[in-house]
């Protein structure tokens, strides 16, 4: 979540008045993310103590709708009729594309 949370900081600088213009990025890396352990800073004392994926927590899981984000994009898909032939033709295409431009033939 490191490129969300860069551009997240950029907007609320604009927003803030502390810069006019900021560049973000970042590079996610989700087989890296780790698991939390929400209660290990102070000791869980008794008892069980529960593990928290944070590439679900803190990437895939939508706070607003309580969901996990590839629900969107199935009902997406759905409420636009797009099958799955569909997504793959564009994802080809769009490699195609990236491709031809990364050679100098776009």
């Amino acid at each position: 979540s490191s490129g969300m949370k860069a551009t997240v900081l950029g907007a609320q600088q604009i927003m803030l008045g502390h810069a006019d213009v900021v560049v973000t990025g970042g590079m996610e890396s989700m087989s890296n993310a780790p698991y939390y352990v929400p209660k290990a800073r102070w000791g869980a004392r008794m008892g069980d103590t529960a593990m928290v994926d944070g590439m679900l927590k803190d990437g895939l899981w939508d706070p607003y709708g309580d969901c996990h984000m590839g629900s969107y994009a199935e009902l997406c898909a759905e409420t636009h009729a797009i099958t799955r032939e569909m997504q793959d033709a564009h994802a080809d295409e769009s490699y195609a594309r990236a491709r031809r431009l990364h050679l100098g033939c776009a």
